[in-house]
């Protein structure tokens, strides 16, 4: 699970804007709820169902700058899987981008 949380949390770093933050926040009722969210570029709307597949990538020119195969939240989706999870993301472009993160206790 750690490297799932690592890869959303890596992405919310290079995608965010110089000097923004990141909020991390974590819940516990029903089911353990952990929301990582950055306040950069957002992912436009078209892409928003394709994010979590292999080697996708919202900006091809993002890859010269920011490196990677594309396959961080294809990896995360499968881990988070794995532990029975979920995950979702809500985003808006030039606001930011929110995961949400569901796993049963």
């Amino acid at each position: 699970m750690f490297r799932a949380i690592y890869n959303i949390i890596e992405n919310a770093i290079k995608y965010s804007f110089e000097d923004s933050k990141i909020d991390i926040l974590i819940k516990k009722d029903e089911q353990i709820k952990i929301t990582i969210k950055d306040y950069g570029m957002g992912i436009p709307e078209c892409d928003l169902p394709y994010i979590f597949d292999r080697f996708y990538r919202v900006d091809k020119t993002r890859a010269r700058k920011t490196g990677g195969a594309g396959l961080g939240l294809s990896i995360a989706k499968h881990i988070i899987k794995l532990h029975k999870g979920d995950i979702e993301v809500k985003s808006k472009v030039g606001e930011g981008t929110a995961f949400i993160i569901k796993l049963p206790i």
